[in-house]
């Protein structure tokens, strides 16, 4: 019987074919199975464990199917055989027969059966290689003589080894293509064992090509095709033991056809890098890497230096060398770290520079503003004709083309930009003009040593800004700068622009247009926030095309459509927004000059009455933001810190907000509704105390006249705050005060009461023309005397006489009761003393003012305006000038050492102070002796101020000393020389104990009190006559003889006393 492929069997045996011309030539006929190339068709690529099987179909290597032979092969298992028994000599001839049996198929085995079995193994062995190496190349095509050789290192799989385990012995093997022997490489010795995968290397084994035409077939056709047939073929050498017996069999056809998996036109190529950042002034160098795919498990290494020729869309851009070129990692083995990107195995990075040399500038302007503005383009390197340095491989080379795609570069053009100065110039509710100057920051692709000139840049952008409150960014607008000049232009339209090296700015002024489509509400948005805040980012989302003279190039490069992208993350390191710094709320704004000049007249804009005052400020504006603005006319309300509106201003028509300073005059009027005139009071209130307040201007809109609603929306709520200033460090509100009357009560157990009539002259800024009729006033003030506040007291408002004049009035008010409070005992005592003692007095009065003014805003209520002035008190003098007199003195009675005095005084006040001291009591002295004669009490010592106050009953006492006798005797003479009606000085003090008054602010100006008088005689003489009678005869004569003698007399006296007066002698 015969199986499916003719060969015959029967039972357990298999009838195979084999060579019946014994000349070893041929081989059995196909496998009833033949391998097949297995391939993962969801990769598209060999997995790593697939292998590559021989194929046995090859008629050239086995031979025809005709050429064959019988050959019995066991295929069950041996049967146990028996020898059944039999006697002596047919055991012998048994034994013979058997040993000569053995014999033969000794020899069968041995020169039949073996050489059979070493063929049929060797043909039905499968040879994979899962890896092959070229390496060291040598010799040149260009030289014959030289052996072209290379050194190739394999790792084999030697499978579908049986029956026999066997060596095979080292031969040279040649190897065909296309039926031409390429050379021959010398195979090592090695061994193999039956029923396992065998894994061997060779290591290092010299290839020659034998055929350099055949050659250079076969190595295209590894780079070009994806599978190429080798065809190994030898004569072999085989050990291995045959029945138990090691044979070696010689002369064994070798002859293997292995398909190896190849290169397939390295159609996977990926341009990993691409620079031209290392040109230089006279070249454009293009350094790039590719990572190619290699699909194959044979490695080349070296492929030497490799030349290609760059093309774009069919034209030619350059040249570019490999060099040292491999393509070392086959299709299992892990990718070099660059080429991870694309697959973890089996790329391969290959470097290459040349130069940018092209045949057309437009289609190299094209490739570099893809390039440039991050667009891919599709690239290809071709081999040039000389297109390896190593000679063995330039022709395999020819044809290639390593199609690749050049990514654009993620390293932008426009890297930054820095608003220097911006003018917006409203256009319509759709557009507007904008002023630019802006340093754009740029990066030169070609590097630091290759400069570019820009001479015209383009740029549209949209602009956009993102608030923060989580709705994302806005568009503001589209801004569109057109063609603009980065130099000056020569007469032949020659523009010398600005050189970019690396990475430099340039400077970019031009006028532009901006676009909105929602009528510039998102453009107001952005514009309030300018004003409001410090800082703002921008991000601009749009492209710019160049006009740039490369000097390496020598011509100009028409670079268009690359994106201006702000922030950016893709580059490294990342792009930062547009930093556009704010206006800071425009806090920095000065007044540097104001005035209030004037009443508005009734009628003015029709205002009946109380139309309020002119009001026009000169004043600075500081602008920090580089955006400016041209408005035109701004209207605004003028508001206090409260936001309480006090009037109405206007700057314009031709207000233009400029970064930096603006000097601009505001003119209106301060014209409060009547419910905010307590509002404008405080505020008048607070200048005219010279302090600082803050004043804000908010605008309103920008002019009936201007047609453009979003310049309205954004003056609409446009706050200038200010500071605006006091009434000035040399306004005396109060000058020229005086006191026309005052009158001071002091107590002893309260504070002292005080009125007052005043007299000051009111004084307003030079700056405040308009009217201010003060109606009434109310104060609280100090008295300070040498720096000490000594009292403080309260006017509750009382009418004031005010007579208008330039800048401010004269008052005249009546301050009423009012209590001092005593702030400070010492210092009030000390003012009393010297008020006491002294001719005049000079204080400070200081504290605040409450007038109630009318004005043509209305009456304004105003509080606590301060005011200082010193006024002089005419002091008291001891009352010495003129001096005190005493009309009349009385003895109202008497007791032996005490006489008890009624005087009447006469005091003149040259003071305008009238001083209520109560009762006080002063020493009267002998200014002669300077003895106490006594002391006088006078029970309510008040004094109108600026007259004669005369008091009378006034107790006195005379007191006769009985310790001292010169004392008393003193006191005799001035008595004697006051009833014999002499005139004397009297000196009166204030007791230095403090007993002279109960009141302790006026203890220590009592006790320095001195004041002298004169003490007038008895004026009613005690003696009125005396009648004087001759004594007689004898008395007469005694008188003459010894000049003593009584001579009768009669005294008529008289009591002009109150008290009785007794005469105890004469």
């Amino acid at each position: 019987m015969e199986d499916s492929n003719g060969a015959e069997t029967s039972g357990d045996y298999v009838l195979l074919p084999v060579d019946e011309s014994g000349e070893g030539e041929t081989f059995p006929a196909r496998p009833l199975c033949t391998p097949q190339l297995e391939a993962d068709s969801h990769h598209g690529r060999l997995d790593s464990k697939d292998m590559f099987h021989t194929d046995f179909t090859d008629p050239d290597l086995y031979g025809a199917e005709g050429d064959k032979a019988g050959l019995l092969t066991a295929t069950a298992a041996e049967e146990k055989k028996v020898f059944c028994g039999m006697n002596k000599s047919r055991a012998n001839w048994c034994m013979s027969v058997t040993f000569l049996l053995f014999v033969t198929l000794s020899l069968v085995g041995t020169f039949v059966i073996g050489p059979a079995l070493a063929r049929k193994e060797i043909s039905n062995t499968d040879v994979t290689f899962l890896k092959v190496n070229m390496t060291h190349p040598e010799g040149d095509t260009a030289d014959p003589t030289q052996p072209m050789t290379f050194l190739m290192s394999a790792d084999l799989l030697i499978t579908n080894v049986a029956p026999l385990d066997g060596d095979l012995a080292a031969m040279d093997v040649d190897v065909l293509f296309n039926h031409k022997v390429v050379g021959t490489v010398a195979m090592p010795k090695m061994s193999v064992t039956a029923g396992e995968d065998n894994h061997r290397s060779i290591v290092n084994q010299k290839f020659t090509i034998k055929n350099l035409e055949a050659w250079d077939e076969f190595s295209a056709a590894l780079l070009q095709e994806s599978v190429v047939p080798w065809k190994l073929d030898a004569t072999a050498t085989v050990s291995a033991k045959v029945m138990g017996l090691p044979m070696s069999f010689s002369g064994v056809p070798f002859k293997k056809t292995v398909p190896m998996q190849c290169f397939d036109g390295l159609q996977k190529v990926r341009m990993a890098v691409f620079d031209m950042g290392q040109s230089t002034e006279d070249q454009v160098t293009m350094a790039m890497a590719v990572c190619v795919w290699n699909p194959s498990y044979i490695a080349l290494e070296p492929l030497g230096d490799l030349f290609f020729a760059v093309d774009y869309q069919g034209d030619f851009m350059g040249n570019v060398t490999a060099f040292d070129a491999k393509m070392h990692v086959t299709t299992t083995e892990q990718s070099p770290q660059l080429c991870q990107q694309y697959g973890a195995t089996g790329w391969n990075a290959i470097s290459m520079t040349g130069n940018l040399d092209p045949d057309s500038h437009e289609k190299a302007d094209e490739l570099v503003s893809r390039y440039l503005g991050g667009l891919d383009s599709n690239v290809t390197a071709r081999a040039l004709p000389h297109a390896s340095t190593i000679s063995m491989f330039n022709m395999a080379l020819q044809g290639v083309e390593l199609a690749a795609v050049l990514a654009g570069d993620d390293a932008p053009l426009v890297t930054s930009m820095d608003f220097n100065h911006v003018m917006i110039t409203p256009v319509d509710d759709d557009g507007l003009v904008m002023t630019l100057n802006a340093s754009v920051g740029m990066t030169n692709p070609l590097g630091v040593n290759s400069p570019l000139r820009i001479d015209t840049i383009d740029v549209t952008s949209g602009m956009l800004y993102d608030r923060g409150d989580g709705a994302g960014p806005g568009m503001v607008g589209t801004v569109y700068s057109g063609a603009t000049n980065l130099g000056p232009v020569d007469d032949d339209g020659t523009v010398h622009g600005q050189w970019v090296s690396g990475s430099d700015d340039v400077e970019m002024e031009t006028d532009c247009t901006m676009t909105f489509d929602d009528k510039g509400a998102f453009l107001t948005t952005f514009t309030k926030d300018l004003i409001a805040l410090d800082m703002l980012e921008l991000q601009l989302d749009g492209s710019t095309a160049c006009d740039a003279y490369c000097e390496a190039l020598g011509y100009d490069l028409d670079i268009h459509d690359i994106p201006v992208v702000l922030p950016n993350d893709y580059p490294t390191p990342p792009l930062g927004p547009v930093l556009v710094p704010g206006m800071s709320g425009l806090s920095d704004v000065e007044i540097i000059t104001y005035s209030l000049p004037s009443d508005v007249p009734a009628g003015t804009d029709g205002c009946t009455s109380l139309c309020g005052v002119y009001l026009e400020v000169n004043a600075r504006i500081g602008n920090p933001s580089p955006f400016g603005m041209v408005i035109g006319t701004l209207n605004a309300i003028m508001q206090t810190a409260d936001g309480v509106t006090l009037g109405h201003v206007s700057v314009g028509p031709d207000f233009t907000l400029v970064p930096g300073d603006n000097f601009v005059t505001l003119s209106g009027t301060m014209a409060p509704a009547a419910t905010d005139l307590d509002a404008a009071a405080d505020f008048m209130s607070t200048y005219l105390s010279n302090i600082a307040q803050t004043a804000v201007v908010v605008g309103t809109d920008a002019g009936e006249d201007n047609t453009v609603q979003w310049i309205h929306d954004v003056v609409d709520g446009l706050e200038l705050a200010t500071t605006f200033p006091g009434a000035g460090d040399d306004l005396e509100l109060m000058t020229d005060i005086t006191i026309d009357t005052m009158d001071m009560a002091l107590t002893a157990d309260a504070d002292p009461v005080m009125s007052a009539t005043l007299e000051a002259r009111m004084n307003l800024p030079e700056e405040v023309g308009f009217p201010l009729n003060v109606i009434s006033s109310g104060m609280k003030f100090q008295m300070v005397d040498e720096g000490v506040a000594c009292a403080n007291a309260t006017v509750a408002p009382v009418p004031v006489d005010y007579v208008a004049g330039t800048n401010g009035g004269q008052i005249t008010l009546s301050t009423g009761d009012m209590t001092l409070s005593v702030l400070d005992e010492d210092a009030m005592s000390s003012l009393v003393t010297d008020l006491l003692i002294t001719t005049s007095k000079t204080v400070t009065m200081q504290g605040t003012c409450s007038p109630l003014a009318s004005t043509n805003m209305g009456n304004l209520s105003m509080s606590d305006v301060p005011f200082e002035g010193e006024i002089v008190l005419l002091g008291f003098n001891n009352f010495e000038d003129p001096p005190m007199t005493m009309p009349s003195i009385d003895i109202a009675s008497g007791e032996t050492t005490v006489l008890n005095l009624v005087i009447s005084a006469e005091v003149t006040n040259p003071s305008n102070v009238a001083p209520s001291m109560g009762a006080v009591k002063l020493d009267l002295f002998d200014p002669v002796t300077s003895y106490s004669l006594g002391y006088a009490v006078i029970d309510d010592f008040s004094l109108a101020a600026s007259t004669t106050t005369t008091f009378t009953g006034v107790s006195a006492f005379f007191v006769m000393p009985t310790d001292d006798d010169t004392h008393a005797e003193a006191c005799r003479v001035f008595m004697s020389n006051y009833v014999s009606g002499t005139d004397q000085a009297v000196e009166l003090r204030g007791p230095t104990d403090g007993s002279g008054t109960d009141i302790a602010l006026l203890q220590p100006a009592l006790s320095q009190f001195s004041s002298t008088t004169t003490m007038p005689g008895l004026t009613e003489k005690l003696l009125v006559s005396a009648t004087m009678h001759l004594p007689g005869a004898v008395d007469l004569a005694l008188c003459v003889f010894n000049q003593k003698c009584e001579v009768p007399t009669e005294l008529h006296v008289q009591n002009p006393m109150s008290a009785d007066i007794t005469m105890s002698s004469a």
